[in-house]
């Protein structure tokens, strides 16, 4: 065999191996959008009770900017107990991928979240892992600390998602 039936060979692996990685990348890329148009449904759910996703539906672009600045207006204005509401919407929504505890403190004004993998055995809390653990206080706490626990929720449920897809 020469030298340049060799790097023939190579070349024609490699192209073999590249046509593979990009129909995975593209079921991924499908797989991912349709997590992010779920993602876009609870949003607008929890924002603008009512509505549905404009996202899988032919419409004028003038109703999408119109929806679009809603949107927007809505989640400026949302106060710390609608983004409260909604982690807790995320966590019931969400308990076939992940175990999102949140509890709420009357006494402490307090909202403890946290989060667990699915098949977490609980008879030993002392060996319980979690990946993710904070509060909020919604008389000393600001706003945006309530809003990086929610971004980091969002983060651990397309994680887990993503995951269960890779695995099925």
């Amino acid at each position: 065999m020469s030298h340049a039936q060799a790097i023939l060979e190579q070349a024609q692996q490699a192209k073999k191996e590249a046509v593979e990685l990009l129909k995975e990348v593209n079921r991924h890329s499908k797989e991912n959008l349709m997590l992010l148009n779920r993602c876009e449904t609870i949003v607008r759910h929890a924002l603008l009770p009512g509505t549905t996703s404009l996202g899988s539906q032919e419409v004028p672009v003038e109703a999408w900017v119109m929806n679009t600045e809603m949107v927007a207006e809505a989640i400026r204005n949302r106060s710390a107990h609608d983004v409260a509401l909604g982690i807790l919407q995320m966590a019931a929504e969400c308990k076939h991928l992940l175990h999102v505890h949140v509890n709420y403190s009357p006494h402490t004004d307090c909202l403890y979240v946290h989060v667990c993998p699915k098949n977490t055995p609980y008879g030993n809390w002392q060996n319980e892992v979690r990946l993710f653990d904070d509060s909020f206080h919604f008389e000393h706490s600001d706003i945006q600390d309530l809003l990086v626990i929610e971004d980091k929720l969002i983060e651990l449920i397309a994680e887990a998602n993503l995951t269960a897809r890779v695995q099925a």
